[in-house]
């Protein structure tokens, strides 16, 4: 066995699953579909934003397709803030209804709370080896499209949903 075949064998692989905080034109099987060949591909770990509507479909269909595919799928929902991490005070917290995935947030501190969305996206391009997207990468000031940009700038392979939607 070469080094490459025990190194993929070692690696579980990771999707990251980011995008606009708007979809136009996207169908849910288009989504469905990528993320269940991402599964057929081997994946097992997604790293999934919660912010735009592109990452709550996203979320969705990754814990239908964990309930009926793939059980041994790990889903991590990646937070921006400590503050919805946090019981308010009638005890309640944005966790509360997510215990089917795990909560991870990066080292955001010093971030300007303007920008933590971007970064997140980012940090979540560097630690998968998929991204599945959707963002419109003529746009300069989006930062999903900043993401996106940066994702392929480092070599991590990109499948973008926003190229395939139907008009």
């Amino acid at each position: 066995m070469d080094r490459e075949s025990i190194f993929r064998r070692c690696h579980l692989l990771v999707c990251s699953l980011f995008g606009h905080s708007y979809i136009l034109f996207l169908d849910r099987n288009l989504i469905f579909d990528t993320i269940k060949s991402a599964v057929d591909r081997g994946y097992r770990t997604f790293y999934v934003g919660r912010h735009g509507e592109f990452d709550k479909l996203a979320l969705q269909i990754c814990k239908e397709i964990k309930n009926k595919y793939c059980p041994d799928m790990k889903i991590y929902l990646v937070f921006t803030s400590m503050t919805d991490m946090v019981r308010n005070k009638s005890g309640l917290c944005n966790m509360d209804c997510l215990y089917d995935v795990e909560p991870i947030l990066f080292e955001i501190e010093n971030v300007h709370y303007k920008r933590r969305i971007t970064f997140t996206n980012q940090r979540m391009a560097e630690c998968c080896d998929l991204v599945i997207c959707y963002a419109d990468e003529e746009v300069v000031d989006s930062g999903a499209a900043r993401a996106v940009r940066y994702a392929r700038k480092i070599g991590k392979e990109v499948i973008n949903l926003f190229k395939k939607r139907r008009p």
